[in-house]
């Protein structure tokens, strides 16, 4: 790679990488935890998790002449008090969403799949393709790429280099999961949570183990040609002596939501939106040649 090439990855990298606090997404928010935003591309909405009502739930929110309408139940989801969270859409399977299972020392947070029938009532079944060897783990947080052919969630399994590391699994020619990979190079001796996959290359996380402002920060990392990740860049702007997690881009061009808390203080969604310095900047011209 020219040096042109190594400015241009570079310029795409910071590019990625600011983003400025707009405000609190206060319509969206209650006097308790809302957290894992999630764009809807099949239906047009968002998908967050709250615990307003007690346990956790998955709720829709509609977006109506720049502003959120409140969040709603997604109804019929939540059966037999299960407490649910982080609901992804998957183009023909329904959705991915994390509920508790019964280990054989706890319960333990795993990935399963909802869907509805014609009669509308939904129905539930494992993903042992993402368990398999597992099973007594935790495992959730997930996130599909746009072309559904990749998967990206967070475990702390055997075979991790922290507490909990982020895992990486591609769709098959028969549709099941391939083995879940870990993403070595963005994981630490702390623990990676909150995956977001904005395409197969990009992917946004949060992380308590590569030494950021404090708690949880927010990082970036871009995959280039040869299949290989960045190192983590963090999201200097939002990152704060708090917890931020669960960062998720919107279709509205520079709109981004993410989650805020910590110190005693609930889970709040937050608003952020590119810089103006990512916004108005330029990506390197090429090198001439002959240049020295």
């Amino acid at each position: 790679m020219g040096r042109w090439g190594i400015g241009l990855l570079l310029w795409t990298m910071q590019l990625y990488a600011q983003w400025c606090v707009s405000g609190v997404a206060t319509s969206l928010n209650s006097p308790a935890d809302d957290f894992a935003p999630v764009w809807d591309w099949i239906n047009h909405r968002l998908l967050l998790s709250s615990t307003r009502q007690g346990a956790s739930r998955i709720y829709v929110a509609l977006w109506h002449d720049s502003t959120w309408g409140i969040p709603q139940e997604l109804p019929g989801l939540a059966q037999d008090g299960h407490h649910l969270s982080y609901a992804v859409p998957v183009p023909g399977e329904g959705f991915y969403v994390c509920r508790y299972r019964a280990g054989r020392r706890q319960a333990y947070l795993t990935i399963a799949r909802a869907w509805q029938q014609g009669d509308g009532k939904w129905y539930w079944e494992e993903l042992p393709e993402l368990h398999r060897g597992a099973e007594e783990s935790f495992t959730a947080h997930p996130s599909l790429s746009p072309d559904g052919l990749v998967l990206v969630f967070a475990s702390d399994r055997p075979g991790g280099i922290g507490g909990t590391d982020l895992w990486i699994c591609y769709r098959q020619e028969d549709g099941q999961w391939g083995p879940p990979e870990n993403l070595q190079v963005l994981n630490s001796p702390g623990n990676e949570i909150t995956p977001f996959l904005l395409s197969s290359d990009t992917l946004y996380f949060a992380s308590d183990g590569h030494g950021g402002a404090g708690g949880y920060d927010l990082y970036y990392s871009w995959r280039d040609k040869d299949g290989q990740w960045s190192p983590p860049e963090p999201l200097r702007e939002l990152n704060t002596a708090l917890d931020e997690s669960d960062f998720c881009v919107l279709p509205f061009g520079d709109m981004a939501l993410f989650a805020r808390g910590g110190m005693r203080k609930d889970l709040d969604l937050m608003v952020a939106r590119r810089c103006a310095s990512a916004v108005f900047s330029s990506p390197p011209q090429p090198v001439p040649e002959g240049a020295p």
